[in-house]
């Protein structure tokens, strides 16, 4: 199994286990009846993407009465149709739930854009990043990055080895940090921004070894573990090809 067909199981592992609540109350899956129709093995991985896929994009203006009438509908029809079938039925449900389709904007009226951003692979592990923002943008995105960009002696006396450039890195990925943590932060189907880490349980356990991100990037088992401190944990026992063979909850 591609690596990324393997991250994309567990990710959306995160909808289908059980939750618990800040009090320690034990809280349903966020998809409930894809979760006990792939418990009994009456789905597969490519139904379960459809419908947690379909889920997504259901707008937010849905009922919820109406969001859980419609994950049990797709579940039902899960167990009967193949995953082709299955899609035409998603999104037949999508447009019975938005029959207006997105809100169409206003061509004389276009959203002007804060500027422009781009990022690339740099083929070693590493992201590039190129862009401009907008003058109005500029001093709110320098302040926070200014804020947190400066020198940290590793002790006293000694003074900080870090580049400017690389002083600004350290603090857009604070800002990234904070914002991801933050209350009002966007999510999906109530869940905040993912970041998917695979690693064998004696590498977390021991801090010796690697783990593979999303795309495939490598990292120290050792940096995972501290990324764990504050993170959800989900077991998942791997078959020999790599194929999910069970499941646990968060911890």
């Amino acid at each position: 199994m591609p690596q990324a067909e393997a991250c994309a199981r567990v990710a959306h592992a995160a909808q289908l286990a059980p939750r618990r609540a800040l009090s320690g109350e034990a809280l349903a899956p966020l998809l409930p009846n894809t979760a006990a129709a792939l418990a009994a093995g009456q789905i597969g991985p490519a139904q379960v993407r459809i419908i947690t896929e379909t889920m997504n994009a259901i707008p937010a203006t849905v009922s919820i009465p109406d969001r859980d009438a419609a994950e049990a509908e797709l579940a039902r029809h899960a167990r009967s149709f193949d995953p082709t079938s299955l899609h035409k039925i998603a999104m037949h449900i999508l447009d019975h739930l938005d029959p207006d389709g997105p809100e169409p904007r206003d061509e004389a009226e276009p959203v002007p854009a804060a500027g422009d951003l781009r990022f690339w692979d740099g083929g070693d592990g590493r992201l590039g990043l190129e862009g401009f923002l907008e003058p109005e943008h500029r001093a709110a995105f320098r302040s926070l990055i200014e804020q947190c960009a400066g020198p940290c002696p590793a002790a006293e006396g000694i003074p900080d080895a870090r580049t400017a450039a690389q002083r600004n890195a350290d603090a857009l990925l604070e800002v990234c940090g904070l914002a991801r943590a933050a209350q009002n932060c966007p999510t999906t189907a109530g869940e905040p921004p993912h970041l998917t880490v695979t690693l064998d349980w004696d590498a977390l356990r021991t801090g010796l070894g690697v783990a593979i991100l999303d795309y495939g990037t490598h990292i120290s088992a050792s940096e995972a573990r501290r990324w764990a401190c504050d993170a959800k944990i989900i077991p998942v026992v791997l078959g020999g090809k790599s194929e999910p063979l069970d499941v646990g909850r968060a911890l």
